[in-house]
């Protein structure tokens, strides 16, 4: 159970490691993180990648944003993938929030550049406060680490697929969060 201020906390996830390359760098500078990343699917299957977040109007989705969250010893994540419901009691979510995915067929490979202005700011599929105050990112922010999420088949009705304007979408919620596996750059110092 979340309780004041804390971030919610990822519960386990058992996904076996996608036949994929992935390659990325990540840049800490004066006045942004920057990242920029390949994934390669080396496998026979086609794989979902998390890469189109809903723009802050929601109207559009876009690879060049990143969710913003906190985790241990002044770490932030920066990351492109589905969260899991937080574990709250204080707050009802009238439907899942989505995010966008791209479907890459064997042999394929997807890319993005994004940029993340400093000083960071929280962004979460489930806002700011999930009952329990408004989360804080930790300070001072030591280091970060992205992730880029990747969903093997099968691919269950659970996930909540569905199409907006040309977009293929996942719901977050522990269905999604289940079956991603997550890719993960090693940590990059802040400041």
């Amino acid at each position: 159970m979340v309780s004041d201020g804390d971030e919610p906390a990822d519960p386990p996830a058992d996904v076996a490691e996608p036949a994929a390359s992935f390659s990325y760098e990540v840049t800490a500078g004066d006045t942004e993180v920057a990242v920029s990343y390949h994934l390669t699917n080396d496998g026979d299957e086609p794989l979902l990648v998390v890469d189109r977040l809903p723009t802050p109007s929601g109207s559009d989705f876009t690879t060049a944003q990143v969710y913003v969250s906190g985790q241990d010893d002044g770490r932030v994540l920066l990351s492109q993938r589905v969260f899991p419901w937080p574990d709250s009691d204080r707050i009802n979510y009238a439907q899942a929030p989505q995010v966008g995915v791209t479907t890459v067929a064997p042999g394929e490979t997807v890319s993005a550049d994004v940029a993340v202005p400093l000083p960071l700011e929280r962004r979460h599929p489930f806002g700011q406060d999930i009952g329990y105050g408004e989360i804080a990112l930790p300070g001072p922010v030591t280091d970060v680490v992205f992730c880029l999420g990747v969903i093997p088949p099968p691919f269950e009705p659970s996930l909540g697929r569905d199409h907006v304007d040309g977009v293929t979408t996942v719901d977050h919620g522990n269905e999604s969060h289940e079956a991603q596996y997550l890719f993960c750059s090693k940590p990059t110092a802040i400041g």
